[in-house]
């Protein structure tokens, strides 16, 4: 009576060789380089280097302030610490270990997870992940080797002066300072306990260690190193990454300070605003301080008491929606908003940008739009229309701020009208404002519709948007000046995003993608589905190519065959490492705005021909795709063929023992969490 059980051999066969053929052909080409979370710089003549976690190594030509520029990025596990010798760079990555790189590529490494690297008369010392702190000899930098190690669990910082190593760990801190002049056998000098729990940065000068905690800023006396002690604290330096100059130090926490500490009482002597209230981290060059973090800033502290800006780098990911146009997209997030070169889909590049800010918050873009050389931006602040007639400089026409605090999610540009959704908590602010901007330094309200609004798009005189508790809204702006509401469908689930095609439209959510006939604008109605009862993967953004949806979300990116409105299918996945909340797609490449943007290619040459295993284009090694393909199927169906018999004979004794007892299994997916907004 259990005879379909017989087929499960053929079937899991037939799914394997599917989901292979299926899944491969979405490729990544390349992806944006992002220096927002950057863990540790070194400048080196002009050049700035900076370690940036999953973006890797960056160079980035500092030379001149006002124009930073990326010159190569290396990408890399988890980038965290970073030290120049020459030409000779060495990166401590949290997933690969110490990475020996020369001319933009790694001629050499030790395989140890690390996220500290000093460098000291031809030795590096390395934190490794587990505290041990390692002393390796790269005299020949392709092939690092192990001269001793120094076991202190708990060590999360490193500072090395000549062949003495101070390591800073335990909860409370405990300071440890170790003779490594014979790297077999490293000495323990003396140690000292610190009342604090978390030490942020840390740092060696003559015979003074500088220790910084989420609360204040430390000076300790190791001129007896087995003896140190106590010298003075200052509690503005608290949450801090800093660096010691001739009795100065220059610190960046929530603002960037200059503190004189030739005494036992530290004094603050200048002070700047930063444009990231997140701690930075330090180096000084002559007169000009370098901060990384969010981006590079780089400040003139000829005179300390007022350290001047000169240029900000800033270069965050983040990305909320992404418009592509030519051989530009066009980024909201990360910065209000971000021009970025994919004429070489592999290796796309950030060419300009726009900041601004609000006291000492930035303005993130959110939703952006782009018809020729105009590019129009929704941020949280204020409606922004921009010229990009020259990329690497984009030049503000006009602005649009509805009043109180208003985001804006959304805008389509149809002719000269904008369609704008707003969400504000004041609810006369909130909802479909229609916007005259045909002079952009002239922007003037046509209409406003009052509702709870999400993403919006018009087609003919319906303009459709969602919103979570209402589902799909359809309202009629045929009268421009007097946008009204003409049609609801509560659907399934969380709505979060939809596109009109004509009149049919596809929205997407929580529980899935809906395909909804709404010819009649009064009573819309779902004709087909593709349905999720995962509740972690969200459809958060959608485009219509032909009869092909490409959705993308909280798991990735979805192809989907809606040839048949009412029995959609699902013809492709690519699943992401974190959200992506928009998708721009132009021929067969779909740009992913996600911790900045991601090149996807979609199909080779028909959405409805999946490529082969590895594809981009024929070549050498073209082969290996087909016997890759041809090994997936060999072993899926001896896989299929095995499970089968197995649940044959399971079938038979079960019928033979009343008291049989089955077992079942669930599997479960990993869940996907980080940041993403929007993609056009």
């Amino acid at each position: 009576k259990l005879q379909f059980l017989y087929f499960i051999g053929p079937c899991m066969a037939l799914l394997c060789v599917t989901y292979a053929a299926v899944v491969a052909s979405l490729t990544l080409l390349g992806q944006t380089v992002t220096l927002d979370r950057v863990k540790s710089i070194k400048v080196v003549g002009g050049t700035a280097y900076t370690a940036d976690g999953s973006s890797g190594l960056a160079a980035v030509d500092v030379r001149n302030p006002m124009e930073m520029t990326i010159l190569w990025n290396l990408a890399m596990g988890d980038a965290r610490g970073v030290e120049v010798a020459g030409s000779t760079i060495y990166v401590a990555d949290a997933i690969t270990g110490l990475q020996v790189v020369q001319a933009g590529s790694v001629v050499g490494r030790y395989s140890d997870p690390c996220s500290e690297v000093y460098l000291s008369a031809g030795i590096a010392y390395v934190r490794s992940l587990e505290g041990v702190i390692l002393a390796l000899d790269v005299a020949d930098p392709t092939t690092p080797k192990l001269l001793g190690s120094y076991n202190f669990n708990a060590s999360k910082n490193l500072f090395v002066v000549d062949t003495t190593v101070y390591s800073l760990g335990g909860s409370p801190l405990d300071l440890q300072i170790i003779d490594f002049s014979t790297p077999s056998d490293p000495v323990l000098l003396g140690s000292l306990g610190i009342d604090k729990f978390t030490a942020t940065s840390f740092r060696v000068s003559g015979n003074t260690a500088y220790v910084g905690t989420y609360s204040s800023f430390l000076i300790f006396d190791v001129t007896d190193p087995s003896a140190p002690s106590f010298t003075a604290e200052y509690s503005e330096g608290g949450n801090a990454i800093f660096v010691i100059v001739d009795n100065t130090v220059y610190l960046a926490n929530q603002r960037f300070r200059i503190i004189d500490v030739s005494t036992d009482t530290p004094l603050l002597v200048g002070l700047a605003n930063r444009s990231s209230t997140n701690r930075g981290f330090v180096q000084v060059e002559g007169t000009t301080a370098y901060i990384a973090g969010d981006g590079i800033q780089v400040f003139d502290v000829a005179n300390a008491s007022n350290p001047m800006l000169l240029g900000d780098f800033n270069r965050p990911g983040g990305a909320k929606d992404v418009a592509v146009s030519g051989d530009y997209a066009y980024i909201a997030g990360g910065a209000l908003l971000q021009v970025v070169d994919i004429k070489n889909p592999a290796a796309p590049s950030v060419v300009g940008f726009y900041s601004k800010f609000e006291g000492r918050n930035e303005i993130l873009g959110r939703a952006v739009q782009v018809v020729g050389n105009i590019v129009y931006v929704g941020t949280c602040e204020s409606f922004y229309i921009f010229d990009v007639s020259t990329p690497s400089q984009p030049r503000l026409l006009g602005e649009f701020n509805p009043g109180s605090f208003a985001c804006s999610d959304s805008v389509q540009i149809i002719g000269t009208i904008a369609y704008v959704g707003f969400n504000s908590h004041n609810v006369t602010i909130s909802g479909l404002h229609v916007l005259d901007v045909s002079k952009p330094q002239e922007i003037t309200v046509i209409g406003v519709h009052r509702t709870q609004i999400g993403v919006v798009s018009v087609s003919g005189t319906v303009a459709y948007t969602v919103n979570m508790f209402e589902g799909l809204i359809l309202i009629d702006v045929g009268n421009t000046s007097a946008p009204t509401r003409i049609g609801t469908l509560k659907t399934p689930g969380r709505a979060e995003t939809l596109t009109a095609s004509g009149t049919t439209v596809y929205l997407g959510g929580s529980s899935g993608l809906f395909v909804i006939d709404a010819s009649t604008p009064s009573a819309p109605v779902i004709v087909g589905s593709v349905e999720s009862d995962d509740f972690r993967d969200v459809i958060q953004d959608v485009v219509v190519v032909g009869d092909i949806v490409v959705a993308s979300g909280t798991k990735g990116v979805q192809v989907i065959n809606v040839s048949n409105s009412s029995a959609p299918q699902v013809l492709e996945k690519y699943p992401t490492s974190s959200h992506v909340l928009s998708i721009a797609v132009v021929g067969n490449l779909a740009y992913l705005a996600q911790d900045g943007m991601l090149v996807l290619k979609l199909w080779e040459n028909s959405p409805h021909t999946p490529s082969p295993v590895g594809t981009t284009a024929p070549g050498d090694n073209a082969d290996d795709g087909y016997a890759m393909i041809f090994l997936i199927i060999g072993v899926s169906a001896a896989l299929g063929l095995t499970v089968g018999i197995v649940v044959f004979k399971w079938q038979v004794r079960r019928n033979e023992r009343e008291d049989a007892v089955g077992q079942d299994t669930e599997m479960h997916d990993p869940q996907i969490c980080a940041p993403a907004r929007d993609v056009v």
